[in-house]
């Protein structure tokens, strides 16, 4: 093993661990580039490598090393902040659920090429209230943000750090992971799920029992979601929820009653209970999150 390997190692700390490679073969210990077969010369390994020839091989060469999963799951839990009574549920091989933030699933997975083959592995975890967070590594084949508005990717190597013996997220040591879901969703697209089904603003609002894509609310429309939002979900009037949203008229729903509006009201009758006879609104949504 080169010194440039074994300081990568002594870098990468608790995040790799040990595995036996055992098939009488390794990688040249010099060029890295082929695998050689080994044979025993005397007291010694001999491998023979088409561009470096005869090298010796080293009984650390027989050993390779891999991440190890279960420390990047407990890790990650850590730096996201995620609850300990939270269990670690196995989606398929290399997939993990390793919790909920703001009762959002946050899944991990080995390489996001398996999540794009497999999209139903998602759907498994999917809630309606809220944006899927999956933590995979870089990808360079895979350009932009592959999946839609109801799935946030968070690319390892750019949102998180190893730190110590543990990791924590870039920018953000100190954040809640209620913060740190905020800015990363702001900061790939503004219409992206971060209260709940609502963007950052309130100005979009992403509900997939009615069309995948995220439907544009006006102002009002905005202002209204995001004081029943901040109501953490409990019953009150429409006349309270309307002059915290700035507007004189006492019926939240008259808003969304334009033609122009037709999906904008369409995702308000699935997200507000209204209550006709007592007048009263609540969205289902918002009970036990944080508030904007």
């Amino acid at each position: 093993m080169s010194q440039a390997d074994r300081a990568a190692l002594k870098s990468l700390g608790k995040a790799v661990k040990r595995v036996a490679a055992g098939d009488g073969t390794v990688l040249c210990p010099y060029c890295s580039n082929h695998r050689v077969q080994v044979l025993s010369m005397g007291d010694g390994r001999i491998g023979r490598c088409p561009e470096c020839g005869p090298v010796e091989v080293g009984a650390d060469d027989f050993e390779a090393w891999q991440i190890d999963d279960d420390w990047m799951q407990r890790s990650l839990r850590r730096a996201l902040e995620i609850q300990s009574h939270d269990g670690i549920d196995q989606l398929a091989d290399g997939v993990w659920r390793i919790g909920d933030i703001r009762k959002a699933p946050v899944v991990l997975a080995r390489d996001i090429m398996r999540i794009l083959k497999v999209p139903g592995l998602l759907d498994r975890v999917r809630v309606a209230c809220g944006t899927t967070q999956l933590i995979t590594p870089t990808a360079s084949d895979v350009q932009g943000v592959p999946f839609g508005a109801s799935v946030q990717w968070l690319r390892l190597q750019e949102r998180f750090i190893l730190y110590g013996d543990g990791i924590s997220a870039i920018g953000q040591p100190e954040c809640s992971s209620t913060s740190l879901s905020v800015d990363l969703a702001a900061s790939v697209d503004p219409t992206l799920p971060v209260y709940g089904p609502f963007s950052e603003d309130f100005r979009w609002v992403t509900t997939p029992e009615i069309q995948g894509s995220p439907i544009r609310l006006t102002p009002m429309q905005a202002a209204i979601f995001k004081a029943l939002w901040q109501l953490k979900g409990k019953s009150v009037p429409g006349q309270r929820v309307m002059q915290a949203a700035g507007s004189t008229s006492t019926k939240p729903g008259d808003l969304f009653k334009h033609p122009n509006h037709a999906l904008a009201r369409r995702a308000f009758d699935v997200l507000v209970e209204v209550n006709n006879r007592e007048g009263l609104y609540a969205l289902p949504c918002a009970r036990n999150v944080s508030t904007a």
